[in-house]
Formats: structure tokens, sequence, C-alpha cells
């Protein structure tokens, strides 16, 4: 099989198109994760929390909906 067999009928700018898209995706998936990493990396350097929500321990909570026999 030659090289010339191999290659498909897809236009090479349908083929770079896809390409530059992929990157681009791939690329801001990247930053994006950098991104929250050094957020998380600096808010653990001045001592916060990394959460600030309080959830209910031990079952226990303070919806009205979830009281029985109400």
């Amino acid at each position: 099989m030659t090289s010339k067999d191999a290659v498909s009928d897809v236009p090479a700018g349908m083929v770079l198109s896809t390409s530059v898209g992929y990157l681009v995706i791939y690329g801001l998936l990247i930053f994006a994760y950098i991104g929250v990493i050094t957020y998380l990396a600096h808010k653990a350097t001045r001592g916060e929390p990394l959460t600030t929500r309080n959830y209910p321990r031990g079952g226990q909570t303070d919806i009205a909906a979830l009281q029985p026999g109400e």
C-alpha cells in the first residue's frame, strides 16, 4: 500500500479547520485548568479554607420539607 492509497478524500481545508478547532478547545481547557490550580494554590497560601460552605453533619438539616409528619 502506498501513501497515495492511504489518503482519504477529505479536503485539506477540512482537516486544517478540524485540527485548529481541536487545538483551540484543548488550549482553552488547559488554560482553565492552570487558572483553577493557580487560584487554589494562592488560596491555600493565604490560609483560607478551600470551601466556605457549611454542610450539615450527621444527617441533620434545616430544610422543613424533609421533616416527617408535616
